[in-house]
């Protein structure tokens, strides 16, 4: 009887176990379908800022690669989108182009386009977008980006300059990294970025600093991160986005790096997600730790990359919200996507909103 109480005991206490290994294991946040982005057609590497709590989305490549000239603006406010000011007539589409808000104007740097006989070709030009200008005249041209063509670069703007670096052309990627200042509408060179060349990096901006982190390089995805400090002016480096220690914290930290994934900014953390990975992480500046969320929920989220994010106050919901949305299905697929999803990285998880 003995032996068969505490046999029953074991069972009990290893179901226990198992319940609380399941619940350590159940990641935290929801994804949450919203309403689809307004453009025609489907696509992906567009370019995305925000202003005044305004999102906008333009440019890009179709489901046949074609590259796109078209605008848009998000109202979460209203829950729609309005088409603006395509880029002028005459002006080749492009995608994989860098773009950053300064002032309530928008720059729109490099990228990638098609030549007049069907070759891909790297830009350096620079469009300003204003949308507070009458329709027809929201686009002005600045000078060339003065250095070597260049898509799928890093960027963002920090305390009135715009930044970019990294990115690739035909002949590889690149290291170098470049500050712009609106006024005198010039380019100087900064410091390299941290590490190795790169292109499709994730990027976000945080307390006045730009931080960047993996992207790929001779096909491989890389391990670094860290951010640019413009009031010192040099690169520095954060923890390894590796399994690089013999502590626990880092275990799954190699499902972080990515390339052509996105990021954005919420209540003081980042968060990444896509780029060829369904996983999301949350990423706390004060201990420089990341966490692992639920994944990205939506069709092809294993594979999608080239989408877009941004974070904007929603009146409706009376609540700041970030969206991620669009894309591609992966590099050699001709699936695109018009979706959009918000996303509450403190709610439990609810497939009821995904549909």
């Amino acid at each position: 009887m003995r032996k068969k109480l505490e046999y029953f005991l074991l069972i009990a206490f290893s179901l226990v176990l198992a319940s609380c290994s399941s619940d350590d294991e159940e990641l935290i946040g929801n994804w949450s379908k919203g309403s689809s982005f307004g453009g025609r057609p489907t696509r992906g590497g567009a370019s995305y800022f925000v202003m005044n709590d305004l999102a906008y989305v333009g440019l890009g490549y179709n489901s046949q690669s074609k590259k796109l000239t078209d605008m848009w603006v998000y109202d979460a406010a209203k829950d729609s989108w309005d088409a603006l000011d395509s880029l002028p007539l005459g002006v080749r589409g492009r995608s994989h182009a860098t773009a950053f808000a300064i002032d309530g104007k928008a720059y729109i740097c490099g990228g990638r386009t098609f030549n007049a006989e069907e070759r891909v070709e790297y830009l350096n030009e620079v469009w300003m977008f204003d949308p507070s200008k009458s329709k027809g005249s929201m686009w002005t041209q600045m000078k060339n980006f003065p250095f070597l063509a260049r898509a799928d670069a890093f960027g963002g703007a920090v305390s009135g300059k715009g930044y970019m670096g990294g990115g690739q052309d035909a002949d590889g990627t690149f290291r170098d990294f470049y500050e712009y200042d609106p006024n005198s509408d010039t380019w100087t060179k900064a410091d390299d970025v941290f590490g190795s060349k790169r292109a499709g990096a994730f990027c976000f901006v945080m307390d006045d600093k730009l931080y960047v982190g993996s992207g790929i390089d001779n096909g491989s995805y890389l391990r670094d991160f860290g951010y640019y400090d413009p009031a010192q002016g040099r690169w520095i480096d954060r923890r390894k986005i590796w399994n690089s220690t013999d502590e626990s914290f880092d275990d799954d930290y190699k499902d972080i790096p990515r390339a052509f994934g996105v990021a954005f900014v919420l209540n003081g953390k980042a968060y990444i997600t896509t780029g060829g990975t369904s996983s999301t992480w949350e990423y706390d500046p004060l201990t420089d730790w990341w966490k692992q969320r639920t994944s990205f929920e939506a069709s092809g989220g294993a594979s999608r990359i080239d989408a877009v994010a941004f974070t904007v106050y929603n009146s409706r919901q009376q609540k700041i919200m970030p969206y991620v949305g669009t894309g591609s299905a992966g590099t050699t697929s001709s699936t695109r996507y018009d979706d959009m999803w918000t996303f509450d990285p403190t709610a439990e998880q609810d497939d009821r909103d995904n549909s």
